[in-house]
Formats: structure tokens, C-alpha cells, sequence
């Protein structure tokens, strides 16, 4: 199989394009320094890197198991496919770590990482990807043409980190704004009310399989955060009666109830698009009293570290599940202030929406420049 990057026109004579493993100094990673996820330390003197979401997964203190053959090199997440350039001394994670090393006298790493960034691998679920990776080969120009593209490159990608940053900052504004308007928990000066009292009803969704048609359904991976994200969006067909008791209104909230990962257990958002949709067995639909609870306070509220805390207690384990049931998630007691006050930082959550929903597009405006000038980049047009 070929590289990935789209080839507009013939490469300049000095590059050349060879198998990925033929770039290779070697991916090997010797298995007694091998870490586990339980010998992960949250803090410590050598970063763990490992396949999964987060850059740096956790710290180890011991000098045994620091990987040995190079300081600069690409982590690939045989399950995950995620790349990672690394050019500090690291412990390695867990099983699913690959460590390609390229050849120095072929390839400038970091140059090769990019390049990486634009193959697009099969998608076979939950599988090892780097078989598919091996066959791959790489576009190679000169060293000197390498690190010209990296250093355009490099610049291209820091307006991609300001934009991310200023996104977060963004998100932290509304916690800010919660704090100011209520206080925290030991502080907030209203009556505790359990959470069944607060709502018209809790309601499992469907476990019907999903299909090729039908109407969308909301599963666990469209909870992130407080928001409903539709990548991956599948769908199921319904007869009217199941349907009917299952379609959302705007202003339900959808709670995960349940899921192996203690930190999915309590994620909930308000539903408020535009459109028909059902939600899964795992979710709870819990139409607020409008009159008493705004469902947005609430979702912010469920969010606050004391009260995952809170969900947390009222979980039940069960085959490596984590598991809160209608009644322990009725029996959870919310800090109710006045209505008013209530709606009224609803609707500067909404204004706060609204700017993000702007950022967003203006986010994918630079990923799409972004990828458009690395594929310029590999195929001879950026440089020559």
C-alpha cells in the first residue's frame, strides 16, 4: 500500500519514496521495561507515554525502565492509532505502545511524525493497527528540504495550539461563572432537595441494534462532558410505541448510568438540537420541573467535583461495571437556589454556547488549513 498523501504531480528528482520499514532503526521495545497501567504514579521523575488519549499517561522513579535506544522518536498506539512525537527520556506504557525509531541518515523525526499524521489506516474497531502501518511506505526528501517543512510546519501548528487554548480558557469561563453566581457547595445558600423530587421522570432508552436507517440514536461515546458530539452517530429503528416514549424533548437532560470507566458514570447534557432523536439503554432521560430546577443549572451542578463524588458513592460494581440505578441516582440531593437565579445563568451559559459554536468553526477552518499545507508539504508543492 502507497502513502496516503495525495500525489498532484510527479515528486522532484531528489526525493525518493521507500517502505516504512526500511526507514526504520527499529520498533522494538524491550518487554521488562514494559510498564503496566497499575505501576502508572501520578506524579514522579520520568513521564510515562503510552497509546492512550492523554500525552503523558503517568510518572515512574525508576532509571531501569527508561527506553534505551533513542531520546526522539514517534509512539504509535497499535490499538488506539495515535501518534505521539517524543524527544525527552520516557518509561513506556502498557501493552499497545510501538516505538518507531527512524533512520537518521533518511529521516529528521519530527519530519517523519508529520508525515505519519496524514496516512489514513483501516478501521477494524478494537484491532493491532500496525500491520496495517508496515505497509505503508514514506515520501523522502533531502534532510536539509525535511527540516525546512518542519519548521513552516511547526509555525502552522502553534495557531492550532493558541486556538486550543483559547477554547479551553473559553470552557473554564462557565465553571468561573457558576462559582461566582452560587459559590461552592459548603457555601451556596439554598435548600437541598433530592433529585427525583426535581424531575417528571426517569426512563431507560432502547437496546434494540443499531441499523442502517431509522432514527438517530445518543450513546454513551455522544456524552463528552456537557455536550452532545455526533461523531459516530448511529441509528435504530423503532416501532411508534418505543419510539414515542423514547424521542427527546429540548431541555432533557441524558445521564450515563452506567459503563466500565468510573469516569463516564454521572456525564450528562442537556438535549437541545434540532431534529428527531432517541437515546440507548445506558442513558436516563430526566425531563426536569422547569419550575423548580433549569436543567442547564443542573447539569453544571452534577458536574462539580464534590458531587461526582457524590454519584460515585452510589455506585454499584458488578463484572468490572460501574452501575448507578434510578433510585440511587433519585436519592442524589441537589443544592436548589431560587428559580430565577437560576435561569438567569442559564442564559449566559447560552451566550457562552453561542461564542463557542464560533471558535468551533473558526477551529476547523485552521485543521483544514492545516492539513492542506501538509499535503502540499509532502507532495513537493510547499518546497522543492
Amino acid at each position: 500500500v502507497k502513502g496516503d498523501v495525495e500525489m498532484n504531480k510527479k515528486l522532484p528528482k531528489t526525493w525518493k519514496e521507500l517502505k516504512l520499514l526500511d526507514c526504520l532503526e527499529t520498533d522494538s521495545v524491550p518487554t521488562k521495561i514494559k510498564l503496566q497501567t497499575k505501576q502508572y504514579l501520578i506524579e514522579g521523575k520520568y513521564p510515562i507515554i503510552d497509546q492512550g488519549e492523554k500525552y503523558i499517561a503517568g510518572y515512574c522513579n525508576d532509571e531501569d525502565k527508561i527506553y534505551p535506544y533513542s531520546n526522539e522518536v514517534i509512539i504509535f498506539g497499535d490499538h488506539t492509532k495515535r501518534f505521539k512525537y517524543v524527544n525527552f527520556q520516557f518509561c513506556v506504557g502498557a501493552d499497545g505502545t510501538k516505538i518507531l525509531v527512524p533512520k537518521k541518515e533518511l529521516l529528521y523525526s519530527k519530519y517523519f511524525y508529520y508525515y505519519l499524521l496524514t496516512l489514513k489506516l483501516e478501521d477494524e474497531g478494537y484491532s493491532r493497527y500496525y500491520r496495517f502501518l508496515q505497509r505503508r511506505t514514506v515520501i523522502i526528501p533531502p534532510l536539509s528540504t525535511q527540516k525546512h517543512i518542519v519548521a513552516i510546519l511547526e509555525k502552522a501548528e502553534k495557531i492550532k495550539e493558541k486556538r486550543q487554548i483559547t477554547n479551553e480558557d473559553t470552557n473554564k469561563i462557565i465553571q468561573s461563572v457558576f462559582y461566582e453566581m452560587f459559590g461552592d457547595q459548603a457555601k451556596i445558600r439554598a435548600r437541598k432537595v433530592e433529585l427525583n423530587k426535581l424531575v417528571e421522570e426517569f426512563r431507560y432508552g432502547t437496546s434494540v441494534k443499531s441499523s442502517n436507517s431509522g432514527d438517530p440514536v445518543l450513546r454513551i461515546p455522544n456524552i463528552i462532558g456537557d455536550k452532545i458530539n455526533l461523531i459516530g452517530l448511529k441509528y435504530v429503528l423503532l416501532g411508534d410505541k418505543e419510539r414515542s416514549k423514547i424521542l427527546l424533548k429540548k431541555g432533557d437532560i441524558l445521564f450515563v448510568r452506567t459503563n466500565g470507566n468510573p469516569n463516564y458514570v454521572g456525564r450528562s447534557a442537556v438535549f437541545n438540537l434540532t431534529g428527531e432523536y432517541v437515546y440507548a439503554s445506558y442513558l436516563i432521560k430526566a425531563s426536569t420541573k422547569k419550575d423548580l430546577i433549569n436543567p442547564i443549572y443542573l447539569v453544571n451542578f452534577l458536574r462539580l467535583p464534590s458531587e461526582r463524588k457524590q454519584i460515585l458513592r452510589k455506585c454499584r460494581t458488578s463484572a468490572g461495571q460501574f452501575n448507578i440505578n434510578t433510585e440511587g441516582l433519585g436519592t442524589l440531593l441537589i443544592y436548589v437556589p431560587k428559580i430565577e437565579l437560576q435561569n438567569q445563568f442559564a442564559e449566559i451559559v447560552q451566550k457562552i454556547e453561542s461564542l463557542k459554536e464560533k471558535q468551533n468553526r473558526s477551529t476547523n477552518d485552521i485543521n483544514q488549513l492545516f492539513d492542506a499545507l501538509m499535503q502540499k508539504a509532502f507532495n513537493g508543492e510547499l518546497i522543492t
